[in-house]
């Protein structure tokens, strides 16, 4: 019986076939057993963000020849897409840090723009990539804000309010330049790690972009999903994020991740032994006990129901933006740009 779960494993395998050798004859087989549903691969890994990732893989391997003609075409031209795309925030983001460094701002590249500009992918071409991440000191506010209208750049968001309350600026986008600009003071919303942790944890690339080390990118990419969005209370699989960590950690040991924020060594650990499970990897270390085996079996029975972890990733939401306006309101009183806001929001009414 095809299952998700057995789809999302034989994905899993895939995007390991350039550096696991084992893997190469089992999905051989697969292939040429004709009992692959393509059109759910297709679907399952355009959804979480590694379709390309996948034909990359397949190419280094000259696996391209086995597939059905017609998919392998689909998966040059969005390849080709997102590489093209990938070139063009490459080129946005030089730009950018010589914009900015010129002002006297040195912004701290994060998420997929870290590992874009250190080289960490073989193939520019491999990684989905959304908006430019970055990081800041929170009294740089006003001088980005300035240099970005000055030279183009735009936001249709209240930046004042949204400057207290949220882990980053609103997004600034530019109508010559592809992608949008997403501006952080904080590492996470729920946490008050910020522009000071990262650069404690700073390294500078070969081009002379500044990202975080590697132990701390690795923990990014573990915590933006499985804290931020809610990945470890719903068992989430992101596939994404497994590959990044997968490819970080010939770069450094999952486990050194553990030392980078110890209070989230637990939801760290958790995220390892479903990355190790379901890319089939003993690249990915983890610290086996009994709350890694009950954790792995829970992400096994939950991986079937998709839309049941959409729902409760909702309502986890919902609860967290609840708690968040009764502290705004607090902070209301103790603020006197906040407590201005709320005035002329008032007596604009």
């Amino acid at each position: 019986m095809v299952t998700i779960k057995n789809n999302i494993l034989f994905i899993g395998k895939c995007l390991t076939l350039k550096k696991e050798t084992t893997h190469r004859a089992y999905i051989e087989q697969k292939i040429k057993s004709k009992e692959i549903d393509w059109e759910l691969i297709v679907q399952i890994s355009t959804a979480y963000y590694v379709f390309p990732a996948l034909y990359v893989n397949f190419k280094a391997v000259n696996f391209l020849k086995l597939l059905p003609e017609d998919l392998v075409a689909f998966m040059e031209h969005i390849y080709g897409l997102n590489k093209e795309r990938n070139e063009q925030i490459l080129a946005e983001v030089e730009s950018l840090n010589t914009l900015l460094v010129a002002h006297n701002i040195t912004p701290i590249f994060l998420k997929g723009t870290a590992c874009l500009v250190d080289g960490l992918y073989e193939d520019i071409g491999e990684r989905m990539i959304g908006d430019i991440d970055l990081i800041i000191e929170k009294k740089e506010t006003d001088p980005i804000i300035k240099v970005l209208t000055s030279n183009g750049y735009t936001s249709d968001t209240d930046i004042l309010n949204k400057t207290f309350y949220s882990k980053h600026l609103p997004r600034f986008v530019h109508e010559e330049k592809i992608a949008a600009l997403e501006i952080h003071f904080k590492i996470l919303q729920k946490d008050s790690l910020d522009y000071t942790f990262a650069k404690s944890n700073i390294q500078v690339t070969k081009s002379g972009f500044s990202i975080m080390q590697y132990p701390a990118l690795l923990w990014h990419s573990v915590a933006s999903n499985y804290v931020e969005d809610y990945g470890y209370q719903v068992y989430s699989v992101p596939l994404r994020n497994f590959y990044d960590v997968y490819l970080l950690s010939y770069k450094t040991p999952s486990t050194s991740a553990f030392s980078v924020a110890p209070k989230y060594q637990k939801i760290v650990n958790a995220f390892l032994v479903t990355c190790q499970y379901i890319l089939d990897s003993n690249q990915i270390v983890y610290a086996k006990n009994n709350d890694t085996e009950s954790y792995l079996q829970n992400v096994l029975i939950h991986i079937e129901n998709p839309e049941d972890k959409a729902k409760k990733v909702e309502e986890l939401k919902e609860t967290y933006l609840k708690k968040g306006r009764i502290k705004r309101y607090f902070k209301t009183f103790y603020n006197i740009h906040i407590f201005k806001y709320y005035l002329r929001k008032i007596f604009k009414k």
